[in-house]
């Protein structure tokens, strides 16, 4: 018999053809921080602990209200994460939920079929994503303003990340020095 090449000829050489895929084996061990319990003193990152807020003030903070000052770093985070964009929609479409209950329950009241009422309330939806989307660099600075940090201070923390992952992306695949 041939030497097995692929997953497939090792799956049919032990007689598991069309069964789950058989994965081969790493040949050597994980390097050392990939392993649990592993990372020396020098390699472990401190953690910080960042304070969240509640369910109601999440949801105040979500429709335009200022936390208190023991939230300025989850609020900071809340707007220079790598989900900020994702973070913005989500408010905005929490700021229309309310309207879009009610817009739905009158169309399919009022003798609407479901389907209709459905799409309508869909393309209302795709407006508020656009309106959102357009304005969401100046609506997550003016939020973080509002809490004080200085005005364009997300923007230039987000702008820094990007250029500090485009180095290593750079300096990875690439091979360029920072």
């Amino acid at each position: 018999m041939a030497p097995a090449v692929f997953n497939t000829d090792v799956a049919e050489h032990l007689g598991q053809a069309g069964s789950i895929p058989v994965r081969l084996r790493r040949t050597r061990p994980a390097p050392a921080r990939h392993r649990p319990g592993a990372a020396t003193a020098a390699t472990r990152i401190p953690v910080v602990a960042i304070e969240r807020p509640g369910p109601l003030r999440w949801l105040y903070y979500q429709y335009g209200g200022t936390l208190p000052a023991a939230y300025r770093e989850w609020v900071l985070r809340d707007a220079t994460c790598s989900t900020w964009v994702l973070r913005v929609c989500v408010r905005g479409l929490l700021h229309v939920l309310p309207l879009i209950a009610l817009v739905f329950a009158v169309l399919w009241w009022a003798g609407g079929s479901w389907p209709i009422a459905l799409g309508s309330v869909l393309l209302g939806v795709l407006v508020v994503l656009r309106i959102v989307l357009t304005s969401s660099v100046e609506s997550v600075d003016a939020r973080l303003a509002r809490h004080g940090f200085p005005p364009g201070h997300g923007s230039a923390v987000r702008s820094r990340m990007d250029a500090e992952a485009a180095a290593r992306y750079r300096a990875t695949w690439r091979g360029e020095q920072p």
